[in-house]
């Protein structure tokens, strides 16, 4: 992250619009995850997605078989080399670990409940990172960019983004070594108890919508 002064960086994410993303769902990830298992954790407080990956390896007897990597927010991937490994997990379902966690097979779906991994294409990243700020660095292996941004701005850790056929969906940022900022307004140059911001927080009911994680096994 870097000041605005001195290098004239252009800096073009003034508004919330979604992000166009330029790529549809790239065929070869889909065969890429083509056999893969999409989990999600149950209860935070007492789970922790890394040690569960490592005991449920363990247990499954697979752990020279199975890459698998945390996916941010509660939820993991387990990928297979062969479709007889995948259902003899598949099949031991329900599944826990002390506490109950949901798999399911990733399927090429957009949802904000779901990890979209088909869309995370060098292009899409690009679109990411340049309305972000200076786009420096792309890997699309480990779904990261690298961009220099305006430190006087706040920190957003939510975009939405809109696919190619016109479907919204939103993405949660995360900051490598970011320290202390303000949790309230996302600036950097103080903390909250020192915000003038007044967070403002609003009552909405919504009916629960169902999403692919509601079809536990």
């Amino acid at each position: 992250m870097s000041s605005n002064k001195g290098k004239g960086i252009l800096y073009q994410d003034d508004d919330d619009e979604p992000i166009q993303l330029p790529d549809q769902a790239d065929e070869d990830l889909i065969k890429e995850y083509n056999l893969s298992l999409i989990g999600k954790i149950l209860n935070p407080k007492k789970q922790n997605v890394e040690r569960l990956i490592v005991a449920m390896l363990e247990q499954w007897g697979m752990s020279e078989k199975i890459s698998a990597c945390d996916l941010g927010n509660g939820r993991f991937l387990f990928n297979f080399d062969n479709e007889e490994d995948l259902n003899s997990v598949f099949d031991q379902s329900p599944f826990h670990n002390y506490c109950m966690y949901v798999l399911v097979r990733w399927e090429p779906i957009i949802d904000e409940n779901y990890p979209s991994l088909c869309l995370c294409t060098e292009q899409n990243l690009q679109a990411i990172g340049d309305r972000m700020g200076q786009l420096d660095k792309i890997d699309t292996t480990d779904e990261k960019i690298k961009v220099a941004m305006d430190s006087f701005k706040p920190l957003k850790f939510t975009r939405k983004l809109q696919t190619r056929n016109k479907e919204d969906i939103s993405i949660k940022l995360f900051y490598e070594k970011l320290f202390k900022h303000c949790s309230t307004c996302g600036l950097m140059t103080h903390e909250a108890q020192d915000c003038l911001a007044k967070p403002t927080h609003v009552l909405t009911l919504v009916a629960p919508r169902e999403n692919v994680f509601d079809r536990v096994r």
